[in-house]
């Protein structure tokens, strides 16, 4: 059954999530966007009403917020208690909101506007107040056919935790080896190998005892070289000491 749907916010999420419900053979009703004027828009390649958020609920069975964690609240303040909406934040506190109607949906995945994302395989934490809402959330996620995982808060909080380090961190990491690479004179390529047999095993066989690595050895010799490489970028340095200690911890070895 289609359903009709409508945005506050134009970023990352609200662009994917909007695209995952149109390709479901879902409406998009309408949005409202600060960063655009009231009226007919073009989005998504095609024509949508921007309207004022006090509207955003009219003729449309959900309402997604997609705007910064800060802003929810308030923003939800300002639409009609019978409006059924849809936050998509790690960790917003879904029970902060006085809409009787109200669930979390959020994407354990890196979301950029840019991207070709495959739904399929993009897992959901999911939170509903009420059996209305969870028939209604069912009935816009029915076609896209991802995974959905019934949390809580707390774990919802905590596994929004395990993304930051498992991604953000080790973006972090990937784009300081970049550059490093690059100020030496060396490709960026030199590391996708490495990256991608990372992943595969973690994937296959996600074993603690798969560590390599000079501090998994205890070869505190290699480990002092680094040090010095990064002697003048006392952060990095720093960081180094800190994870590679952890690793040295985990393998019964002594800290640097």
């Amino acid at each position: 059954m289609a359903m009709k749907f409508a945005v506050v916010g134009c970023g990352n999420v609200g662009t994917q999530y909007a695209r995952m419900w149109i390709q479901a053979g879902h409406q998009l009703q309408h949005v409202h966007f600060r960063s655009m004027p009231l009226g007919t828009i073009q989005w998504l390649g095609n024509s949508f009403e921007n309207v004022e958020l006090h509207t955003i609920h009219q003729n449309a069975d959900a309402v997604l917020l997609a705007i910064p964690d800060d802003q929810i609240a308030a923003v939800a303040g300002s639409i009609h208690t019978d409006a059924f909406i849809i936050q998509p934040s790690g960790t917003f506190d879904l029970h902060q909101l006085a809409h009787p109607n109200k669930v979390t949906l959020w994407a354990m995945y890196s979301i950029v506007k840019q991207a070709s994302l495959d739904f399929e395989k993009i897992p959901f934490a999911v939170e509903s107040t009420s059996e209305k809402a969870k028939e209604t959330l069912h009935k816009l996620m029915e076609k896209v056919g991802a995974p959905m995982h019934n949390t809580n808060q707390t774990q919802r909080e905590l596994a929004h935790l395990t993304a930051v380090l498992a991604n953000n961190f080790t973006n972090a990491l990937y784009q300081k080896a970049l550059t490093l690479l690059n100020e030496n004179q060396l490709s960026g390529e030199l590391m996708l190998p490495i990256i991608a047999q990372t992943t595969a095993r973690l994937t296959e066989m996600p074993d603690p005892t798969l560590q390599t690595g000079p501090a998994r050895r205890g070869d505190y010799n290699t480990l002092n070289k680094h040090l010095e490489i990064l002697r003048e970028d006392p952060e990095w340095k720093l960081l180094y000491q800190t994870m590679s200690d952890i690793i040295l911890q985990q393998n019964e070895h002594r800290k640097l």
